[in-house]
């Protein structure tokens, strides 16, 4: 057990709920309440050290309820906001809160039967159809908004509903708005169960739509820590990630979501230096009454015979521009089409995310002319545009088919739409999965309340990672990590660059060095910016730098930059010892750094440096058996420890030495003897009683555990988080001695409640 494995203890989880006690409704105060009660059961038990091998599964199933609770308090709390406020009241409105999947199957199952039994009579007939969609689709916002504000899934409720929406049961364009119902939702508050859902369709589903809407969210809906995950999550996430195929569709589309948050630049890059060179030369004016062919000046075009042919050359050359950036995958339509979405269709949350199909009522019902619907044929069948795209292209249809000159409306009515328009409408997994990201981003950038959702385009308030190998470890994904190193490279953003770059493992190649290199450029020409901390961070450098105070020099950077700091505390002494590799004071500095950062192994190297010279120097001597012991290597920490011991045996630094090694050793009786006797001393610390709290903890003592914890908190004026910190930092001598981590959070649990005790 590592500090990064640790997860909340239940006390802080409750703390947290407790903050959401004036909106929680009274069926959370009740399961609050309800959680108290038994969390507290366990408790008591243990204060009176009694055992009982059920706890550690009793302690994690308590700590699910209170994850589980906090997540719809989230949820709660979201509903507040415009968006999901809406949502939650057409829920209480429709259905007065009883929404469960046999009423998703009913509707879903009556859909199905009466579309696929209309007659060509029905179809002739305007009102059956109509009245069938709009019932529908009336239908389909509901469930839309019960999955948007729904709380916390079991197991069982995540199952049961993948069953349905993988089966013939569910029409496929339900299905994929119900996904991103449930995208938004999870990414909003995180839940396991629904993460583990899309995880799995994305694994099983058939139809292409659906299992790419479904790959998307878990995608993004993958946490950095998996704190509140659960062992099934955990294990579909392995078992998915050990495949090739599905690494490679993240690699493509963490390239298609970098592309995609550049969607702004390259609509200015268009509008600035595309659109006018095309309007400029375009034989059509662009007029109040539409769009009309220029008058032809035959003067001009005898003084000028090669005027138009410039003219033309100057538009296919930009029409090239364009295509090349749409090949690249950008996304050239944006900033037309997103001026365009301020009308009633999008008002309705759910038109965001419903797929393309010509019957919606929204749109059909204003579409009457048999040629407008060839064009909504076209679309649905082979238009390169994005869902919100194609609607918004037949919502304006019967308003724009008028400005159009006579000859291209021609074509239009007869579903002949430009070519860049349904170039590469593929129905690859790669291209449908670019389309809904698009979408995504429209409805991240242009829907009034979508500050008010967190969507993997707001890289500020994101709480999942927008790389998707960053975080795991360095000996993981290599090939996958380099290659997106050399993708943000190349779209030359340097941060994520040197963020992916320096957690690869192995790398030793030409191109990547003289990347990190670039980076390295840029960040000192661009990146330092001369504000006012910065000049006086350079002034404490430069001033330190003088005096050749080496901890100077680390402080100086560290008030600016930490990462810049330890760079330059490690560069710093270093170079000092490039010099002087026996300089004690440098190697002493190195050392502390070293033991601040954990890197045991390398402090014992430092300080056997330090004791070859000076053997008769008794810190040298500690600080050696302390790394030791630090590094699991007690008994080489011991032969110092008895040497210290016999020299100086009433010193209370050598009885902390021997008392730590006694601890080390599984000794805590003897540990505990030593630290009573330092306790009892004039020239005590607070590092004393918390070590004695660990003997009594390891020895099952928990009353007096208690004690001398909230001794040592008194003491050393901290609070519980300076405690939780020194649990971190000694994790591995406490998992030697049997404290495990459900120990570990029951304690935290009990100090958590002592110490709100004690300030109220």
């Amino acid at each position: 057990m590592t500090s990064t494995d640790l997860k909340p203890s239940i006390e802080s989880i409750l703390e947290a709920i407790v903050r959401f006690k004036d909106i929680m409704s009274n069926t959370l105060k009740e399961q609050l309440e309800s959680l108290k009660v038994d969390h507290q059961r366990l408790l008591d038990f243990r204060m009176r050290s009694i055992k009982d091998e059920q706890r550690e599964m009793i302690y994690e199933q308590l700590r699910q309820r209170a994850f589980s609770l906090l997540s719809d308090c989230y949820i709660d709390q979201a509903c507040g906001t415009p968006g999901f406020k809406e949502a939650r009241d057409l829920v209480k409105k429709r259905s007065y809160g009883s929404i469960t999947l046999d009423y998703i199957q009913q509707v879903e199952e009556r859909y199905i039967v009466e579309h696929t039994t209309l007659t060509p009579q029905d179809t002739l007939q305007h009102d059956h159809p109509q009245s069938l969609h709009e019932w529908h689709f009336a239908e389909v916002e509901l469930i839309f908004s019960y999955l948007l504000t729904s709380y916390h899934w079991t197991a069982h409720e995540a199952q049961e509903f993948l069953d349905f929406l993988l089966s013939s049961s569910c029409d496929a364009i339900d299905a994929q708005v119900m996904v991103s119902a449930i995208t938004l939702n999870v990414m909003r508050q995180f839940d396991s169960s629904k993460a583990w859902l899309l995880g799995k369709i994305y694994q099983t589903a058939k139809n292409e739509g659906l299992r790419q809407r479904a790959f998307v969210g878990w995608a993004f809906t993958l946490p950095a820590h998996h704190y509140i995950a659960s062992t099934r999550y955990d294990t579909l996430c392995d078992e998915l990630l050990a495949q090739t195929e599905v690494r490679n569709d993240l690699l493509e589309l963490q390239k298609q979501y970098l592309l995609c948050l550049d969607t702004e630049k390259d609509t200015q890059k268009l509008e600035s230096d595309i659109f006018p060179k095309i309007l400029k030369n375009t034989p059509y004016d662009f007029t109040p009454n539409g769009i009309k062919e220029k008058p032809r000046d035959k003067t001009e075009e005898i003084l000028h015979p090669l005027d138009e042919e410039i003219k033309m050359k100057e538009i296919e050359e930009c029409m090239e521009m364009i295509q090349k950036m749409k090949e690249t995958g950008a996304d050239i339509y944006y900033g037309s089409f997103s001026k365009l979405k301020r009308n009633a269709f999008f008002t309705k949350l759910v038109n965001w995310f419903i797929p393309f199909y010509k019957e919606h009522p929204m749109i059909s019902k204003d579409i009457k002319s048999l040629e407008a619907m060839n064009l909504m044929d076209v679309l649905s069948q082979e238009a390169n545009l994005c869902d919100s795209d194609c609607y918004t292209l037949v919502s304006m249809a019967s308003s724009f088919l008028g400005f159009l000159p006579e000859e291209v409306r021609t074509q239009a009515l007869k579903g002949q739409i430009p070519t860049m328009m349904t170039g590469n409408a593929e129905n690859s997994p790669a291209h449908i999965r670019q389309l809904y990201l698009q979408d995504l981003f429209r409805f991240s950038r242009v829907c009034p309340v979508a500050k008010h959702f967190v969507t993997p385009f707001d890289e500020l308030r994101m709480d999942y990672p927008t790389l998707f190998f960053d975080g795991t470890d360095n000996d993981q994904y290599i090939e996958e990590k380099y290659d997106i190193a050399m993708f943000l490279f190349a779209q030359k953003r340097y941060r994520d660059f040197r963020r992916v770059a320096l957690g690869i493992d192995g790398v030793n190649t030409v191109d990547f060095h003289l990347m990190l290199a670039t980076y390295y450029m840029y960040l000192w020409d661009e990146e330092l910016d001369p504000d006012k901390e910065r000049e006086k961070a350079d002034m404490a450098l430069r001033q330190a730098q003088e005096r050749g105070d080496l901890l100077e020099q680390v402080y100086a950077y560290y008030c600016d930059d930490i990462e810049q700091a330890a760079e330059m505390c490690y560069q710093q002494i270093y170079a000092a010892l490039d010099l002087d590799k026996d300089n004690v004071q440098a190697l002493r500095i190195l050392g502390s750094f070293l033991s601040a950062d954990e890197k045991w192994d390398e402090a014992v190297k430092v300080y056997q440096h330090v004791y070859q010279l000076r053997p008769e120097n008794k810190r040298a001597a500690s600080d050696l058996a302390v790394a030791l012991m630090k590094n699991g290597q007690e008994e080489d920490a011991a032969n110092y420890v008895y040497k210290l011991s016999l020299e100086l045996p009433e010193n209370p630094d050598v009885m902390r030495l021997q008392a730590w090694l006694h601890l080390s050793r599984q000794q805590p009786e003897k540990a505990l003897s030593l630290y009573r006797q330092l306790m009892d001393n004039k020239k005590t610390i607070p590092d004393d009683a918390l070590n004695a709290g660990y003997c009594a903890w390891i020895m099952d003592d928990w009353q007096e555990a208690k004690r001398l914890f909230a001794e040592y908190i008194k003491q050393s004026e901290g609070d519980i988080n300076n405690l939780l910190e020194n649990f971190d930092s000694d994790l591995r001598t406490l998992s030697l001695n049997g404290i495990n981590e459900i120990d570990r959070c029951i304690m935290e649990d009990v100090m958590r409640q002592e110490t709100n005790t004690a300030t109220e």
